[in-house]
C-alpha cells in the first residue's frame, strides 16, 4: 500500500514539474498569454511646449535694473590703497637651499676586463729522455699503467674557448 501511494505521489509531482515548465516555456496554450491581435499604436513623443504661445514658459523680466544708456556711467568706488609693507632690518635666509656638491663619481657601467679564462698550458706529462743513456744494457722502465680517461676511444677535445673568443 505504501508503495502505491508513494508511486502516486512522484506522479503527481512529475506532472506539476512538466505542466510548469511547459508554462515557462510557453506550449501549453491554456496557460499561455495570447497577444492581442490589434495593433499597437507607437508612441508619438510629446511636442515641446511654444515658450511664445505657452505663458507659464514666456521668459520673464529681468528684476534686476540696468543702467541707462544715455547716462554716464559712474565710476567705482575704488578701495584705499593698502599700506606698502616695510622692509625688515634683519635679512631673511634665502628660501632655496644651497647647492649640494655633486657626490663621488659613479664608477664606469662597464665590467673590468678579467683574465682570458683559457687554461695555462700544462706541462708533458712524458718524462723527458736522459740525453746520454749509460752504456750496457739498460733496463726499460715499465709502461705507466693507462688511466680510463686516457684509454677511451674518443680523442680529447681542446677546451672550449669562452663566447666572444674565436681560435
Amino acid at each position: 500500500m505504501r508503495a502505491s501511494a508513494f508511486s502516486l505521489c512522484l506522479l503527481l509531482a512529475l506532472v506539476a514539474a512538466n505542466v510548469a515548465s511547459l508554462a515557462v516555456a510557453g506550449r501549453a496554450p491554456e496557460l499561455k498569454h495570447e497577444p492581442s491581435l490589434e495593433p499597437k499604436p507607437t508612441p508619438q513623443p510629446d511636442p515641446k511646449p511654444d515658450p511664445q504661445t505657452d505663458p507659464k514658459l514666456a521668459p520673464k523680466p529681468d528684476p534686476t535694473p540696468k543702467p541707462d544708456p544715455k547716462l554716464a556711467p559712474k565710476p567705482d568706488p575704488k578701495p584705499d590703497p593698502k599700506p606698502v609693507p616695510k622692509p625688515d632690518p634683519a635679512p631673511k635666509p634665502d628660501p632655496k637651499p644651497a647647492p649640494k656638491p655633486d657626490p663621488a663619481p659613479k664608477p664606469d657601467p662597464k665590467p673590468d676586463p678579467q683574465p682570458d679564462p683559457r687554461p695555462a698550458p700544462k706541462p708533458d706529462p712524458k718524462p723527458t729522455p736522459d740525453p746520454k743513456p749509460a752504456p750496457g744494457p739498460s733496463p726499460k722502465p715499465d709502461p705507466k699503467p693507462q688511466t680510463p680517461e686516457q684509454s677511451s676511444s674518443q680523442p680529447k677535445q681542446p677546451p672550449r674557448s669562452p663566447s666572444g673568443y674565436f681560435n
